[in-house]
């Protein structure tokens, strides 16, 4: 009797013994894999995060090289008039040199360019209102810069044919610089990406 009371009470002690391991195991199980859960989803979370960040990137990047391009478009349009303009008063100015009087043609060639001239500029100036948000204010001061250079070549290339001897010169002389200082100045689309991308938050 003694004996089996025994038994019993090991066997008691035996189950609470098992049951209590079994809980163990089963709390262990349970709180590894609830950590795993975690880890997923914190995981999960942070990748699509980057890849929020990424596509922010790309399409800030997409945005401003493709404002460029707009502006460098209409700005080219702009150059090419202005050149047509000078063109025209250079071919003028010899016909007069040479004793031209009927110089109608000419006038109305020029009015006609310029009055472009103007047109361009007017849509060059809403364009970079429009994109000033996307390039930034460095950038639509890049670009006036450069429009206004291309203005003052103009002006020196008129005078250098009009005028003789040293101012002639200094005119020349000039218009080789602002060849220079536009030619620095003008950047491909590959340089505006790899400039948005080094300006983008890390």
């Amino acid at each position: 009797m003694h004996l089996e009371r025994c038994l019993l009470n090991i066997n008691a002690n035996m189950n609470k013994i098992f049951n209590h391991k079994l809980f163990e195991i089963f709390f262990e199980k349970a709180l590894i894999a609830l950590i795993l859960l975690l880890a997923s989803l914190l995981t999960n979370q942070a990748l699509e995060r980057y890849k929020l960040i990424e596509m922010q990137r790309v399409a800030g990047t997409t945005a401003f090289v493709s404002a460029c391009q707009e502006i460098w478009s209409k700005i080219y349009e702009y150059e090419d008039t202005v050149n047509d303009v000078t063109s025209i008063r250079s071919s003028r100015w010899l016909l007069k040199s040479l004793g031209e009087k009927n110089l109608k043609d000419k006038d109305v060639e020029i009015e006609k360019k310029s009055k472009l001239k103007e047109q361009q500029l007017n849509d060059l100036r809403k364009l970079t209102n429009e994109r000033k948000f996307v390039i930034g204010h460095n950038f639509v001061m890049h670009f006036w810069k450069y429009v206004g250079l291309v203005e003052a070549r103009a002006d020196a290339k008129n005078t250098a044919q009009e005028k003789e001897g040293y101012e002639a010169k200094i005119s020349q002389d000039a218009v080789e610089a602002f060849d220079k200082k536009i030619a620095s100045m003008r950047f491909t689309s590959d340089m505006a990406r790899e400039y948005a991308i080094s300006q983008l938050p890390r």
